[in-house]
Order: structure tokens, then C-alpha cells, then sequence
């Protein structure tokens, strides 16, 4: 079963160390998160790319997501993690550097509302990419909300041919070094390839009626598409 949080990164770098960065990232950084700090379950890192073919990345959008499934929020909050810090005594100067790197910085601490399957596939290698959708919603549906994203589009999209998972998150009210440009509500979509968007059941998915009325009370909805970097 998955965990029931999830840690998300979303990032700029400058490009004349971004190749050095990803060196550290893939190396050390992750690897060191997963092994050191319990409760990290997994992670996966991202880049920026076009929602059709040829196309380039949403304005705004940050270059890097990385995302780390955790087995509970209070991960995050434990003193094993921040040991992990760049302002700890035990960072090594190569991540201290590379902390101060970082540009146009967003945190976000979610807590698992729904999963579908529920049970994950046992291999999710052909996963090489994954839609975030970003929404705020009006506060008079949210139950209603709740309700369509639970019972009709989730268990929708994620049936549609080329996506191999989904989840939805709603941000953790507790969470502390919330940072950046967040949502409260965020769904990532794990797709063998981005043609998933063009299929039958997807197109399905996006267009029925309850669909086009939950619609009218988005005050915000973003769609990222990211390629996996890493596991390669």
C-alpha cells in the first residue's frame, strides 16, 4: 500500500550548474533522504515538458518536481529529517552549495485522499511520466468536490488507457515550511506516455456533465506534465 503523505518539490535551478545539480540530486541527495530518514518510502524526480508533442513547458512552470512518499506527515517533522538540512552539522559543503541554488522554490506536505487503484501495480517502470493537477476550489462545494473527484473522475482517468496510476492529495494543515506557489488540492497522474490525454476514456473523463458543473467552481486549475529523470 502506499504511504499516506507525500512530500512535494517543485524547483528552478540556474542552467550553467544545472548539470552538476542533477549529479548531487540523483547521487546524494535522494538516496540520502531514503536512507537515512524513516518513513521515507520512495522517490522519483521530475523534468519540465510540453503537454503535447513539440510543445514546450507552461509558462511559470518549474523546471523539477520531485516527489517522496512518505509513510505519515510527522516524517517531515522529525528531527532524522532535518538532520538531513543543509544547516545541519553532518550536510556535506557539496549540498550546502546546492541548496542555495535553488530558485523560485515550492513545498508542499499532502495528505492522501484517494488512490486508484487502490492497490498499486507491483511495477510501475513504464511510468515515465506524471500530470500534476493544481486546483483551488470554492469553499461552498467543497463536499461536492470531494465527492465528484472520489466517485466519478478519479476512478475515470485513472481507468483510461495509458495511465498506470492515480492519486489525490489535499495540502496538511499542520505541515510547517509550506513554501511556495501551492494548491490545495493536488492529483498526479502517472502515464506510460502522454497520448493517455487523447484517449477515449480520458476524453470521457474530462467531459461529463458533473464534470462541466464542478467545473464552474474552479478558481484555479493548473496542468503540469513532467518526465521522469530519476529512477532513470
Amino acid at each position: 500500500m502506499p504511504g499516506s503523505a507525500l512530500l512535494l518539490i517543485r524547483l528552478d535551478v540556474d542552467p550553467a550548474i544545472e548539470d552538476e545539480f542533477n549529479v548531487w540530486y540523483h547521487e546524494e541527495h535522494i538516496p540520502n533522504m531514503l536512507r537515512k530518514v524513516p518513513g521515507f518510502l520512495s522517490g522519483r524526480r521530475y523534468r519540465a515538458v510540453g503537454l503535447t508533442p513539440g510543445s514546450q513547458p507552461n509558462p511559470g512552470q518549474q523546471r523539477y518536481l520531485a516527489l517522496y512518499e512518505l509513510a505519515d506527515a510527522g516524517v517531515v517533522e522529525s528531527p532524522t529529517y532535518w538532520a538531513t538540512r543543509p544547516s545541519s552539522a553532518t550536510a556535506s559543503e557539496r549540498s550546502k552549495r546546492m541548496y542555495g541554488e535553488f530558485r523560485n522554490f515550492a513545498r508542499g506536505v499532502y495528505q492522501r485522499v484517494l488512490s486508484c487503484p487502490d492497490l498499486e501495480p507491483a511495477d510501475l517502470s513504464a511510468a515515465r511520466y506524471v500530470l500534476q493537477v493544481s486546483v483551488e476550489v470554492d469553499p461552498a462545494v467543497d463536499e461536492e468536490f470531494n465527492d465528484w473527484y472520489n466517485t466519478e473522475h478519479l476512478p475515470l482517468l485513472a481507468a483510461a488507457e495509458g495511465v498506470l496510476r492515480a492519486h489525490r492529495y489535499k495540502v496538511h494543515p499542520a505541515a510547517s515550511r509550506l513554501a511556495g506557489d501551492l494548491t490545495t488540492y493536488v492529483a498526479l497522474y502517472d502515464m506510460a506516455s502522454p497520448e493517455a490525454m487523447i484517449s477515449a476514456g480520458w476524453k470521457h473523463g474530462v467531459t461529463t456533465p458533473w464534470t462541466k458543473r464542478i467545473r464552474t467552481f474552479f478558481r484555479r486549475r493548473i496542468f503540469d506534465l513532467y518526465e521522469r529523470v530519476y529512477p532513470a
